[in-house]
């Protein structure tokens, strides 16, 4: 269950929370074992429709706590800047279900859409991708904040 904004006044539409989702390239995987240990990794990542894709090996600490508990978190900001005694930025937060893809045609969907938005118009599609695993992190909530300066 996720709690609603304390600052409400920093709160983003809907629409640019996606936004930002879908225009940036890096963004923070937060997931925690079986024992409830956080553990947080920066990842790229690809959106499509409700779904962050994120490409990964087949074991690893973050597999191994998404096999434990597929509950995750993810972050991404965008426009961070310094400002007078605070810091300008805009974020999204999505709480997530996570699915490990081995194969398949979502599998291979997403390992398609990560080379086209990381390597565009590359080699992306001939590349073998067996040995891959895809982090499908389905989004149940997701909530955007920032601090702009005034204009």
């Amino acid at each position: 269950m996720t709690r609603p904004l304390r600052r409400r006044d920093r709160e983003l539409p809907g629409a640019e929370g996606w936004s930002i989702l879908r225009e940036e390239t890096e963004g923070f995987l937060a997931t925690a074992d079986g024992q409830g240990q956080p553990y947080v990794v920066a990842v790229n990542y690809v959106l499509l429709e409700n779904t962050i894709y994120i490409h990964s090996a087949l074991e690893g600490h973050k597999v191994d706590n998404l096999r434990a508990n597929p509950r995750a978190c993810f972050s991404v900001m965008a426009d961070v800047r310094p400002g007078h005694y605070t810091t300008y930025y805009r974020s999204v937060v999505a709480f997530c279900r996570a699915r490990l893809l081995e194969e398949g045609d979502e599998w291979r969907r997403a390992l398609e859409a990560l080379c086209e938005k990381y390597m565009p118009g590359g080699p992306g599609y001939s590349l073998p991708y067996r040995g891959t695993l895809v982090i499908a992190l389905d989004i149940q909530h997701l909530s955007g904040k920032g601090n702009q300066p005034p204009r």
